[in-house]
């Protein structure tokens, strides 16, 4: 099919995000070749399968941070901490953008939601997820500590190891893992240290016991892992070891490769951060490591946490990784001073690394507003990159079958950078929806002040509705 073919009039660039929505209803996807992109139409556009109400939480927690742009439309002003500019830093931001989530998760288990409980869980689990890891990455340190300090290095390993433990205690450990001295491996792949050295010294293995309580404390649990495992390889005692004792020193001994045995991402990296690496490894060197492991075929890949193997095929999106990840790699790459390519963000805020539903742009779009405004997501194109998944979040909102939250739709438009494009969007929706505001003094009022909408494109949409509405003589 030609990839030109019916492209939204407001993108004006082809598959210029993760997608385009075409007029006929298609769906034109980006493509990595060659380490370029290329567009593909590949699947039917419907209706994005989210209500608006399920937006409207976070929307209000983006209005809180929204100031008037200098040269038109309204900015996010978030920060690494809150001031008089800033009112939320971005530990509050996240916190609230927590609550919005929690606040979905009642109202859709109340309401019966849509699509199946397994289904929900796994869409709210991949915000939450996100949010608290962009907290704990990107807030003011909590004790004051400058940026890039020693002790604000150690504190965010440290928030990020706290994350993947949270993270990995969702999946519960099979009864049979926790039975004998398979405990003790099983509770350290989980990052229970403390859980871990209580069932060795419960089943008679001090050693180990000794070993574990010592992860996190320098080098040494590596080295003497390792020598233990090395003689036990070179003598005869060696099968006399259990497999399970056996398998504990190799988890201890920084041997943490994994393939197919299920493990998931969150449990491997979490391998890689405990075990894998000295306890002072910066977190960049972490995720590169892991990273080229997962290359190898040695980790486990980080997966879409919703998105079916089929749904990413059928999209032509099977490169993307969980959108957690994603913000772990943004993180190290802050940290070693790179810049993503415009693609490679692109990618990272892709629909499908976060939802099964490949219009739902809506994390995606506060994710990269709160890490622009704090110049983690930076570059030469990242005005046009931050329009393009606004339009896409218009978009979203444009076609669910709610008509009664079009300021919302505004307020999203007026985000648009380039002013001639925000300009026609949002006189289109002004006009599009204009019985939806028109004789309502409260959406006026958030138009003209909260959106920072001028009066005259109000006064025109009306013009042109009374124009075409009443009937020529």
């Amino acid at each position: 099919k030609d990839a030109e073919r019916g492209t939204d009039a407001y993108a004006q660039r082809g598959a210029s995000r993760g997608c385009a929505f075409g007029a006929r209803g298609d769906i034109a996807v980006p493509v990595m070749r060659d380490g370029t992109t290329t567009t593909t139409i590949s699947v039917r556009a419907v209706r994005t399968s989210q209500a608006m109400e399920a937006c409207v939480g976070a929307l209000e927690v983006a209005l809180a941070q929204a100031v008037p742009r200098a040269g038109g439309g309204v900015r996010h002003a978030c920060a690494r901490e809150s001031s008089s500019d800033a009112p939320y830093g971005v530990a509050a931001v996240c916190l609230r953008h927590l609550e919005a989530v929690v606040e979905v998760l009642t109202s859709s288990v109340n309401d019966g939601g849509e699509g199946s409980e397994e289904l929900l869980r796994a869409r709210v689990e991949a915000e939450v997820s996100a949010w608290a890891l962009t907290s704990e990455l990107f807030a003011e340190d909590k004790l004051g500590a400058a940026r890039g300090t020693a002790a604000d290095v150690h504190r965010r390993r440290a928030g990020v190891s706290a994350w993947l433990r949270e993270q990995v205690s969702r999946k519960a450990p099979a009864e049979e893992e926790l039975v004998g001295r398979k405990a003790a491996s099983t509770h350290v792949a989980g990052g229970r240290t403390v859980s871990a050295a209580r069932a060795a010294a419960a089943h008679g293995d001090p050693r180990l016991a000794t070993c574990i309580a010592q992860i996190g404390s320098g080098k040494n649990v590596s080295f003497y892992a390792k020598q233990q495992l090395n003689r036990w390889r070179a003598g005869p005692v060696g099968k006399y070891v259990s497999s399970e004792s056996e398998e504990a020193f190799k988890l201890l001994a920084g041997e943490v490769a994994r393939d197919d045995d299920g493990m998931g991402w969150y449990q491997n990296f979490g391998l890689h951060l405990w075990l894998g690496a000295g306890p002072t490894s910066p977190l960049r060197e972490v995720v590169k490591s892991y990273c080229d492991a997962v290359k190898l075929r040695k980790a486990a890949n980080p997966s879409p946490p919703c998105a079916t193997d089929a749904t990413l095929e059928v999209n032509k999106a099977t490169q993307l990784r969980d959108v957690a990840f994603n913000i772990l790699d943004l993180a190290a790459s802050a940290e070693d001073g790179v810049v993503p390519s415009t693609a490679e963000i692109r990618l990272a805020f892709h629909p499908l690394t976060y939802s099964d539903d490949v219009l739902n742009a809506s994390l995606a779009w506060h994710l990269f507003m709160m890490l622009n405004a704090i110049d983690v997501v930076r570059g030469e194109d990242v005005d046009a990159l931050a329009d393009e998944i606004t339009v896409a979040f218009v978009t979203q909102l444009m076609s669910m079958t709610d008509r009664t939250h079009c300021h919302w739709i505004v307020f999203v438009a007026q985000h648009l950078r380039d002013q001639t494009r925000r300009e026609k969007m949002t006189s289109h929706i002004l006009r599009e929806r204009f019985e939806e505001w028109n004789g309502d003094d409260a959406k006026m009022a958030f138009l003209l002040n909260q959106c920072a909408v001028p009066q005259s494109a109000l006064a025109e949409a009306k013009s042109l509705w009374f124009t075409y509405s009443n009937p020529r003589a």
